[in-house]
């Protein structure tokens, strides 16, 4: 199931024989995704990409054809980064369906909290996504990726706990996708980050909450559901 969590991965190749091509290569990405997530796609130069990673320009063109090839790789990377860290989650190993639910949502606040807020799929859909529809569909499907495993998950937990609620598993997902979004932009506004975490929380409560009213007005248990506890 959580190889939904997104449709892409992406696996860049270092170059062979050189060991220092590898090394180059992934440096490069490194320093444009810390200035992506600083200050931006456009604000960034490649001059500065070039001084933060060490290297020169034709370094980084031997890798990359432009800026613009190099902004699709740091968001594939990122975008393939999310995979894995999201597929080794702690709540993937729950039995229960509703607590993993409620674990992804308790992970999505654990990496929020790993480094400075922001996330290079949103930054480029602000900057990038009404010019740039390769990069657009890039990130929409990154979205699309992210919010279906999270559907995936709510669906299972309302067949097991709530199979004859009006639980919407799709809106619950992409809500939640929309305030973790929004939560980053106003963390990045308010240079406050705590608002990532304290906004998801509202999120898992909500989600919380609808499975207890579902719960609570469901018909006496049948044979084949689960109890969310």
């Amino acid at each position: 199931m959580l190889d939904r969590i997104y449709s892409i991965a992406y696996h860049p190749v270092g170059m062979e024989p050189k060991k220092t091509k590898p090394d180059t290569r992934e440096a490069i990405l490194a320093a444009a995704r810390a200035l992506f997530l600083r200050q931006g796609y456009t604000a960034t130069g490649i001059d500065e990409i070039c001084a933060e990673a060490g290297i020169t320009k034709g370094a980084l063109f031997h890798y990359f054809d432009s800026k613009e090839a190099l902004a699709h790789a740091a968001l594939e990377r990122w975008v393939s980064d999310g995979a894995r860290a999201f597929a080794s989650g702690p709540y993937v190993h729950e039995p229960n369906p509703l607590k993993r639910v409620l674990g992804f949502v308790d992970f999505a606040i654990q990496i929020s909290q790993m480094g400075p807020p922001g996330c290079i799929a949103g930054i480029f859909a602000q900057e990038l996504a009404p010019t740039n529809d390769a990069v657009r569909t890039k990130v929409a499907d990154a979205f699309a990726g992210w919010s279906g495993a999270l559907e995936a998950l709510i669906n299972d937990a309302k067949t097991a706990c709530a199979p004859h609620s009006a639980i919407d598993p799709k809106g619950l997902a992409q809500y939640t996708l929309a305030v973790f979004q929004g939560s980053l932009l106003l963390a990045r506004a308010c240079q406050n980050p705590t608002v990532i975490a304290a906004n998801l929380r509202q999120v898992r409560a909500h989600i919380e909450t609808q499975f207890e009213a579902a719960q609570s007005a469901r018909p006496p248990h049948k044979s084949g559901e689960q109890k969310p506890n």
